[in-house]
């Protein structure tokens, strides 16, 4: 049955499926989003353009061949980087990464992401922010704090052991209000269960929109997850929480230090309240200002146009 969230002019076939891979092969243009064409492997016929979106831009995580365990996924990779034609980028650094890894001969074409437009639109904030608190059941007057980390190849999830009742007095505090956390498990992590959260958090692993969760969030909390870097565009308050940083680094490997970032850093629940304390955001802003110069960012709330504009050109030929 057809997911409700999607609009009507989404056709939507279950993976794995006949019909799957019968729009696969019968489409034109196939636009993806990591590697989810070739998880089951598909041939790509002559004419056929494959675009990639990609997920983690400005992402701290490595992806290379040698930073991922999975193997299957790093096979997976390769047969995609093969195949692509258009990688869609946000600053020089993506390009960096996609020629480093497993795109070196698609051609990139910086136009920001899609995904990112809706977090430079005001009415698409407010309506995001009225849909997340009402499916919360939110008071109009309460404040959001997204914690979202990032999962753990252990699939461990001690790493997550914030004391949230402090963290939302220590948010009153700083900002002022009434804080409610929202707190949502990697994919990955989706059918763990996080026991004995007291009643300021609300699970939200199972919401359909990231992107949603972000408008809708005053503030936030991950560790090394690239929402982060698609977050620092609405400019609000993000803290780092990374409790194993030496020992994730070490699993995974990290593009760039967390220092480098404009977030203030903590490895525990004595440094993230004291960061949550002491946050300045004239200061905050400023280091905004700076990462995304150093990274040669060029979001600017109107990627989708440039993408239809390139398909519209590819269509006509």
């Amino acid at each position: 049955m057809p997911a409700p969230y999607f609009p009507s002019k989404i056709r939507q076939v279950r993976r794995k499926t006949f019909g799957a891979y019968l729009e696969k092969v019968s489409a034109r243009v196939w636009i993806d989003n990591s590697l989810n064409f070739q998880w089951e492997p598909t041939p790509k016929k002559k004419g056929q353009i494959y675009m990639e979106t990609w997920h983690g831009s400005m992402g701290i995580k490595r992806v290379g061949k040698d930073d991922v365990q999975n193997k299957r996924w790093v096979e997976t990779a390769r047969r995609v980087g093969r195949l692509t034609d258009f990688c869609i980028s946000n600053s020089d650094f993506e390009d960096g990464v996609f020629r480093e890894t497993f795109w070196p001969n698609a051609e990139i074409l910086r136009y920001g992401h899609a995904r990112n437009d809706c977090l430079f639109h005001e009415d698409e904030i407010l309506a995001a922010r009225r849909k997340v608190s009402e499916a919360f059941a939110l008071e109009p007057s309460d404040k959001i704090l997204l914690y979202a980390p990032t999962f753990r190849e252990s699939k461990r999830l001690d790493v997550y052991d914030i004391d949230f009742e402090r963290l939302a007095l220590s948010l009153g505090r700083a900002f002022g209000g009434t804080w409610k956390i929202l707190f949502r498990l990697h994919f990955h992590n989706r059918k763990s269960h996080m026991a004995d959260l007291p009643d300021c958090v609300l699970p939200a692993t199972s919401y359909p929109d990231m992107q949603e969760l972000m408008m809708a969030s005053d503030a936030g909390i991950t560790d090394y997850s690239s929402w982060a870097y698609d977050y620092i565009l609405l400019r609000r308050p993000l803290f780092i929480y990374a409790a194993d940083r030496d020992e994730y680094d070490h699993e995974r490997g990290l593009y760039f230090t967390l220092e480098s970032t404009p977030f203030p850093i903590a490895e525990n629940n004595e440094e993230l309240n004291k960061n949550v304390l002491r946050f300045q955001d004239d200061l905050y802003q400023t280091e905004i200002d700076r990462f995304l110069k150093e990274k040669g960012c060029v979001e600017d709330g109107h990627a989708a146009q440039r993408i239809v504009e390139k398909l519209k050109e590819y269509l006509s030929e």
